[in-house]
């Protein structure tokens, strides 16, 4: 998938992160222990997983430090959770 724009990628980021609480397997997606978010917002970087340099730099959007970057990812993808939690029991009802 080519992600096109930046609207794009955030859409996408939240998407991905927010997918276990989707399935019902995780009531909040840093709790997903096997998700680059999880580790992200951990402050753990895995070699060979996401370039969280550059993912923060492309949310930070200006010269911030990579703790406010990560927490307007943290507030994007949060603003989802709701959604997903519905989601969620949709699928299990």
């Amino acid at each position: 998938m080519h992600i096109a724009s930046e609207r794009q990628l955030l859409a996408t980021l939240r998407y991905v992160a927010l997918n276990p609480v989707r399935a019902g397997l995780v009531e909040r997606p840093e709790e997903w222990a096997w998700s680059s978010y999880a580790s992200l917002m951990r402050g753990v970087i895995h070699p060979g997983t996401v370039d969280t340099h550059a993912l923060l730099a492309l949310v930070a959007k200006e010269d911030v430090s990579p703790w406010t970057a990560r927490q307007r990812l943290a507030d994007h993808i949060e603003a989802g959770i709701d959604e997903a939690r519905a989601a969620a029991r949709i699928a299990g009802a």
